[in-house]
């Protein structure tokens, strides 16, 4: 009963262990993104639509523009310079 006990708490320890780790590593990363001092932060997921629009003449040459799209529709952005 006792070993049985010790197993739980050392399979319990390991996982706040697990789990300690993953939230210093999401820490780092919000840190990361509040440097720049935004004013707002969301985590959205949203759809992402790619489009090759132009004519390709040099006055309108072919690109790729990424049109952002909330899941229930609202239109949210254009951009034309994506990063990879």
């Amino acid at each position: 009963m006792k070993n049985r006990q010790k197993e739980k708490a050392t399979i319990k320890a390991a996982s706040l262990e697990t789990e300690i780790s993953k939230l210093k590593s999401e820490n780092t990363f919000l840190k990361q993104l509040l440097k720049d001092n935004p004013v707002s932060l969301k985590i959205e997921r949203v759809i992402h639509i790619t489009e090759r629009i132009g004519s390709g003449k040099s006055d309108d040459p072919v690109r790729e523009v990424h049109k952002l799209w909330t899941n229930d529709g609202k239109f949210i952005a254009i951009l034309e310079e994506y990063p990879i």
